[in-house]
């Protein structure tokens, strides 16, 4: 029997088919390991609090999951908006900012597939994939059928071809920027390599381009969608720390990045915070070790997202940062 303080955490998913049952299942599990490893008298005080604590669990609009922090002292829970997996953690050091590591390990990201004929996007996890719907004319034919403007010089059908091909992609570009406004998240860009080349030149998303995959196929099924996406996916993770960084350095070209622990702190107080980036570390404390953790809470109780990056990857930010929506 441990003579240590009972530690509890239980990260939730509140999006499932049944959330409230998948809480019952978690407290259950959890105070089965407290009774097992701790004594009764030093298990059951912890034991009332996760129970009182998940009885007042609600269901917040545009809030994913929570994570629950019990111990003798502590009796606190977290709502977030991202998503995450299920985990419980007992007797471990876990601060509120390892709660980064508890996102849902299939990655989310966005595929763009440019064909001879038609674009398309897709949206989500592995499992499963969304095509989302284009605003504008998602079929090429639409644009080159159109009839040119009269100051165009179109003698030559292959410069009408590209001049069309460069307005059809600008369109699809477009409709790409307002998911990324709501969904800021890597982009995987597949089509033949003429096509893709002439993307990539116009493109005003390039911080977001995680590659650009030389492939000319329509796929008939997500599953060889995915199987295109292999190689690529395999690097996800390294691929979303790149993309994190690319962000930070478009915040600070449009003016909406604070860097530094002290600036960080005042601008978490407003509800404006869209992405907090700090770096790895060992945790050794319980929920909550310093400033960070209180910066942490504060953006995920307003909605907002949280990464970690390597050690170091924020030198040049002072080791924290947050982009602002506005």
């Amino acid at each position: 029997m441990s003579i240590y303080e009972p530690l509890v955490v239980l990260v939730l998913p509140l999006d499932g088919k049944d959330p409230r049952y998948d809480i019952k299942n978690a407290i259950a599990k959890a105070e089965s390991v407290l009774l097992s490893t701790h004594r009764i008298e030093d298990a059951t005080p912890v034991i009332r609090r996760l129970h009182h604590l998940a009885r007042n669990i609600n269901f917040p609009p545009q809030r994913s999951s929570a994570a629950l922090f019990v111990s003798g002292k502590v009796e606190k829970i977290c709502y977030m908006a991202m998503k995450v997996e299920p985990q419980v953690i007992i007797d471990e050091p876990f601060r509120v900012r390892d709660l980064a590591r508890c996102k849902r390990r299939d990655a989310e990201f966005i595929a763009l597939v440019i064909n001879g004929k038609q674009a398309q996007i897709y949206h989500g996890y592995k499992h499963p994939l969304r095509l989302v719907p284009i605003h504008r004319p998602e079929k090429l034919y639409t644009w080159l059928n159109e009839v040119p403007e009269k100051t165009g010089n179109f003698s030559d059908p292959d410069d009408r071809h590209e001049t069309m091909l460069d307005k059809f992609l600008r369109h699809i570009d477009a409709d790409l920027g307002e998911i990324l406004n709501t969904s800021p998240l890597p982009v995987f860009v597949i089509g033949a390599e003429r096509t893709i080349g002439h993307f990539a030149a116009l493109t005003r998303h390039a911080r977001n381009i995680a590659a650009y995959i030389p492939k000319d196929f329509a796929p008939e099924s997500h599953q060889q969608l995915l199987d295109a996406l292999t190689d690529s996916l395999g690097e996800l993770e390294t691929t979303i720390q790149r993309i994190t960084l690319r962000q930070i350095e478009s915040a600070v070209d449009a003016g909406r990045l604070e860097d530094g622990i002290d600036q960080v702190s005042d601008a978490a107080d407003n509800r404006n915070s869209r992405l907090l980036v700090f770096e790895k570390d060992q945790p050794s404390k319980f929920y909550k070790e310093d400033s960070i953790d209180d910066i942490v809470e504060k953006v995920l109780s307003n909605g907002g997202d949280i990464k970690e990056v390597d050690k170091g990857a924020l030198d040049k930010f002072h080791h924290i940062a947050l982009v602002r929506y506005y």
